[in-house]
């Protein structure tokens, strides 16, 4: 960090994804590919740093959302990518020049692809209700690949074939097993493409949903994809915010818009530099907490659009080394606090917590 200090800073420890790239390939087995969901620029932490490293540790397939995501990211690596979202009208030309591969979603899309010389995936809809091929649609398609040889063909060459798992975070949910063998009863029509059910999630389910391709996402920026259990992947992201004022507030004295906070005696304050526009989430007012020194402040007030009024009385108690001074910062994600348990205050996942904290923050990459 430069002695100019940023208000508030995201700090992305790149050696541990590789890490966690490496604990899920682990995980799956030598003869499971692990393919990278890098959509959302990464859940926001930068594409363009976490790509070339998870290439580095190994990763040969690449996921995104959408056209733009797919150009940029081909720009980073000549690895296979599949484009989440479908095809994009208007843009075929574009993405099958640099080798982007679209995940289809209808019959609709499997029949304007057809008379394509370029490969695409095929989604199909086992639960998830969301993308992918109805079960209406799933049984006219395979009937098609048994009679009609332009089908047979299309089948032969499609290199990877995907669902999703609606309930994967809950691994005794009976769904999570009724879509496990739909998906392997439509893969019998598609013995030379890859199958691809488990995300994060998945992946923690058990060894028979990993076929032969997961698509991790949150485990690999260190969210825990095992709810209940202890997180088996090492921490990502850390998030600061320096300390603006620290001040007394008097008994009865309310803190924030709308006076959502009364105090009940003289109590120490400081006011950090976050809010609402960094992603720091509203709903964290009077519920969430930030560790000064290593230990829990509790927020007082409503977050406001840049700022956030923090509860630090306790640590005078504590000692010396426990009080911070103007121009300290606190740690509203990192060691003391993951995105997950963050996330939890707010009332969210911990998704929403990555893909909106530090929004337009500096990032620091460690290397």
């Amino acid at each position: 960090m430069t002695s100019q200090k940023p208000n508030n800073f995201l700090s992305i420890n790149l050696g541990a994804i590789a890490e966690n790239f490496g604990i899920l390939q682990k995980t799956v087995g030598p003869h499971c590919q692990v393919g990278a969901v890098v959509k959302a620029d990464c859940y926001r932490l930068g594409a363009d740093r976490i790509v070339p490293v998870l290439e580095q540790a190994g990763c040969d397939f690449f996921y995104v959302g959408s056209p733009d995501e797919a150009l940029f990211v081909r720009t980073l690596t000549d690895k296979p990518i599949g484009m989440l979202n479908g095809p994009s009208q208007g843009r075929e030309d574009a993405l099958i020049a640099a080798n982007i591969m679209p995940v289809l979603q209808s019959l609709a899309d499997i029949e304007s692809w057809l008379s394509r010389d370029a490969p695409a995936m095929i989604h199909f809809d086992t639960g998830m209700n969301r993308l992918g091929l109805r079960a209406d649609e799933t049984t006219i398609l395979c009937d098609r690949i048994a009679t009609d040889p332009a089908y047979q063909a299309f089948a032969m060459r499609v290199p990877v074939i995907m669902s999703h798992l609606a309930c994967g975070d809950d691994v005794d949910d009976p769904l999570n097993k009724d879509q496990r063998e739909r998906f392997a009863a439509i893969a019998d029509h598609f013995p030379a493409a890859q199958k691809s059910l488990a995300n994060s999630f998945g992946i923690f389910c058990g060894d028979d949903f990993h076929f032969n391709q997961v698509r991790p996402g949150m485990a690999l920026y260190g969210l825990n994809p095992q709810p209940g259990y202890d997180n088996p992947m090492t921490h990502v992201v850390s998030y600061h915010a320096r300390i603006l004022q620290i001040a007394t507030a008097q008994p009865d004295e309310t803190a924030g818009y709308g006076a959502t906070h009364a105090f009940s005696r003289e109590t120490l304050t400081a006011t950090i530099s976050t809010g609402y526009k960094d992603g720091f989430l509203r709903t964290l007012g009077n519920s969430g907490a930030v560790y000064i020194n290593g230990h829990a402040c509790p927020i007082v007030g409503r977050i406001s659009m840049d700022l956030t009024i923090i509860d630090i009385g306790h640590l005078r108690k504590i000692g010396d080394d426990a009080m911070p001074s103007v121009g300290d910062y606190a740690e509203l994600l990192g060691p003391h606090q993951s995105a997950d348990t963050l996330a939890l205050a707010a009332g969210t996942i911990g998704y929403e917590i990555l893909t909106a904290l530090g929004n337009g923050s500096p990032k620091i990459y460690i290397d």
